[in-house]
Parts: structure tokens; C-alpha cells; sequence
């Protein structure tokens, strides 16, 4: 996620502001380590957490080590953001997006910044392809995982 962002920000991509709306369960720890990244490569990275991580968990792990680089943490999506990593939610969506994961799509969708979203974007139901509620709509997505079974029509090779 580090390197699609580099990517799509260019060579001067150590100027723009980036940030990294991050989710509670796994997504977020992977936006996270991507935010720790770019913030070690020299990025200035911004993490805007939905909401304190469960101890023992891969985000609270992830935060841990992000805490310790030149990234900062905020409090909501800053005005001057020029990238926008969505790791809200990935692929545990069950249900329409509510409180502040539902204020914070709304809030991506608002920016006039590019959006990559991790796994799925935010809000989308990665099995249907449905909405049922708020929802990301990415620049690009980026997925760390193999389709299922069902979608390759067979076994994985």
C-alpha cells in the first residue's frame, strides 16, 4: 500500500500530505504499517484512528511501532490532505457502516484528495459488491488476498 501511494503521488510524493484513515480490526492494522512506511521513507503521514485499539490485536501492534516514527496521529481528516488511505473496513462488513467509521467515509468522500482503499473499499460489501450504506469510492484498490474459492471457480494453484 506504501509503494501504490509513492506511485500514484509521483516523484514529489514527500511534499503532499497523506493521510490514513484507519479501522479497528486488521484493515486498520494494515493501513497502519503502510502509514509507518511512508512515514519512515520521510512522507508526511497523518493516522486519524477510529476508535482505541483492543490490546493484543494486530492494530494495537502496528500502532505501537507507528508511534514510533516521524508520523502523527490526528483527530479527524485534515483540509490540506493531498492522499487518502482508506483502511476503515475490509472484508468482516456484515452490516451498514455506523458512528464514527460512517462520519469518516462520509468524510473521505468529501475530500478532494485521491482515495486507495485497503482490501475493499470501505463500506462495500467484498462478497456481494453491494453498498448497504455509506461507501468509499477509491481512486484505486489495492487487495493483499486471494479471491476465494468460489471466484477462481476452482482450487487455488
Amino acid at each position: 500500500m506504501a509503494r501504490a501511494a509513492t506511485a500514484l503521488l509521483a516523484k514529489d510524493w514527500t511534499g503532499v500530505s497523506i493521510s490514513v484513515l484507519v479501522g479497528p480490526g486488521s484493515n486498520g492494522g494494515g493501513g497502519t504499517a503502510a502509514a509507518r512506511h511512508l512515514a519512515n521513507w520521510g512522507g508526511d503521514v497523518t493516522s486519524v484512528v477510529a476508535r482505541e485499539p483492543t490490546p493484543g490485536t494486530i492494530l494495537e501492534q502496528q500502532l505501537r511501532i507507528y508511534l514510533e516514527t516521524p508520523g502523527r496521529v490526528g483527530t479527524a481528516l485534515d483540509d490540506r490532505t493531498g492522499l487518502i488511505l482508506d483502511a476503515l473496513l475490509g472484508y468482516g462488513l456484515h452490516d451498514e457502516p455506523r458512528g464514527v467509521i460512517a462520519e469518516m467515509i462520509s468524510d473521505i468522500e468529501g475530500a478532494d484528495a485521491p482515495v486507495i482503499s485497503l482490501d475493499v473499499p470501505s463500506g462495500r460489501d467484498g462478497d456481494t459488491g453491494r453498498a448497504p450504506g455509506p461507501c468509499v469510492t477509491p481512486t484505486q484498490t489495492l487487495t493483499l488476498a486471494l479471491p476465494n474459492n468460489k471466484a477462481c471457480g476452482g482450487g487455488h494453484r
